[in-house]
């Protein structure tokens, strides 16, 4: 088991949650960004997260790859209640919305046809329980999200830069300290502090 990782696997491995944070901030109606950016800026840090799950199940899922797992198992299945009428017709997704995962687990059993990565999987979580937590943290900027669903204020934007960094903060402590207390610690407060803000920012 990994105990921590280099300055630059640190910092690489948490910019998803920097980038998934962008969607955030541009889901604001005060954003006006054109619509190719604002695509690019929600599919492109989505996708990446599929990517990297691909990446993980083929290097069995060392522990910058974990919060991958959650994101896209989790996404998926919130995707299923979203309707989007320039694609469905006003219906919901439903099971199509867990085709992304689906082509993300081929590739990856295409790429790598073994049961190897899961049976690492589960060995990395039994002797590190925290990677269950770190394995949810991918959902965390979407968690945001949701909190300042149908919430329009510029002034909630700053906020929003400032959960994003905490939330990325979190990441990069977990990856790059060597003491597992401060490990633990920065997931944990990265969590109560990033959603302690945004439900306190909203009343």
């Amino acid at each position: 088991m990994e105990n921590n990782f280099s300055l630059r696997v640190s910092i690489l491995s948490s910019l998803p949650f920097l980038f998934l944070g962008l969607i955030d901030i541009d889901s604001f109606d005060y954003v006006k960004l054109p619509l190719y950016l604002s695509g690019l800026v929600f599919f492109v840090p989505v996708i990446s997260m599929f990517v990297l799950f691909v990446v993980g199940w083929i290097k069995e899922f060392p522990r910058w790859t974990i919060p991958s797992v959650g994101f896209c198992i989790i996404f998926s299945l919130l995707l299923m209640n979203v309707s989007i009428p320039s694609i469905t017709g006003g219906t919901i997704l439903g099971v199509w919305a867990l085709l992304p995962f689906a082509m993300a687990l081929i590739i990856s059993i295409v790429l790598k046809p073994s049961l190897k990565p899961l049976k690492k999987l589960a060995e990395r979580i039994k002797d590190d329980t925290s990677l269950i937590v770190f394995s949810l943290y991918g959902i965390l900027p979407i968690s945001v999200l949701m909190v300042f669903d149908e919430v329009s204020d510029i002034k909630l934007i700053p906020i929003l830069i400032i959960i994003t960094l905490i939330i990325t903060l979190g990441a990069f402590f977990y990856l790059y300290s060597s003491k597992k207390i401060i490990r633990t610690s920065s997931l944990i407060l990265g969590i109560i502090f990033s959603l302690f803000i945004s439900i306190i920012s909203i009343i």
